[in-house]
């Protein structure tokens, strides 16, 4: 769906991410891993490829992601 290709290196995820949400997303990611209050982090981006992507999380193994 993200056009990331099947048991690729993730850590050059941000390769598939328009630049100019990339810096949210990565936000998104490092508020997730740093606060411990459980509040509700949201990020939404664009795919290389056009789709979009959303995320919801307040902890790291709460993480949900939406590609439409």
């Amino acid at each position: 769906m993200s056009g990331y290709p099947v048991g690729g290196d993730s850590s050059n995820w941000g390769d598939y991410i328009e630049a100019e949400y990339r810096r949210e997303v990565q936000g998104l990611w490092e508020n997730v891993y740093a606060d411990n209050s459980q509040a509700m982090h949201t990020a939404e981006w664009r795919f290389k490829n056009g789709r979009w992507g959303e995320s919801h999380a307040s902890t790291p193994s709460s993480v949900r992601m939406l590609t439409i």
